[in-house]
This record gives C-alpha cells, sequence and structure tokens, in this order.
C-alpha cells in the first residue's frame, strides 16, 4: 500500500492497519532475513508506542487535537528513525 493511501485512511482503518503491520511484524521478526526487511524489535516497540500515541491522541477532545496530517507527520518520523 503506497503510503499516500495510508496519510488518506480515516483514523480507525488507520490504527487497524496499524496493528495488523505490527502483528505481522511480531511473527516474521524471527525470520532469518527480517533484520534485512528492517523489522527488529526496536522498531516493533517504536510502532506499538507510536500506535499507543495515536489512540491518546485521537481519542482526546477535539480542542486537544492538533491536525491530523502533524499528528501523522509526527507519527511519520518516530517510527522511521527507528
Amino acid at each position: 500500500m503506497p503510503l499516500s493511501a495510508i496519510q488518506k485512511l480515516r483514523a480507525q482503518n488507520l490504527e487497524s492497519l496499524a496493528r495488523q503491520i505490527r502483528d505481522f511484524a511480531e511473527i516474521t521478526r524471527t525470520e532469518p532475513d527480517a533484520v534485512d526487511h528492517g523489522v527488529t524489535q526496536t522498531r516493533i516497540t517504536t510502532l506499538t508506542a507510536a500506535i499507543s500515541t495515536y489512540e491518546q491522541l485521537i481519542g482526546a477532545p477535539r480542542s486537544q487535537i492538533v491536525n491530523r496530517g502533524t499528528l501523522l507527520k509526527e507519527l511519520e518520523t518516530r517510527t522511521a528513525t527507528a
């Protein structure tokens, strides 16, 4: 799925996709070439933290939610650097 399609997902669908990716990474993390494909425990932990942060921000009152685009960029930055 291209990044542009991910950015257009609704909050619930985005959260679901992120969980599916995380769960799949957990399953494949022990494969011999997982690290070569960027699947590491550190990245999984970072994604789990990003999902949790996203849930908290989306669940916050509207007045506390920053622009969704800003939130997605922050999550993208956090997961890309892990």
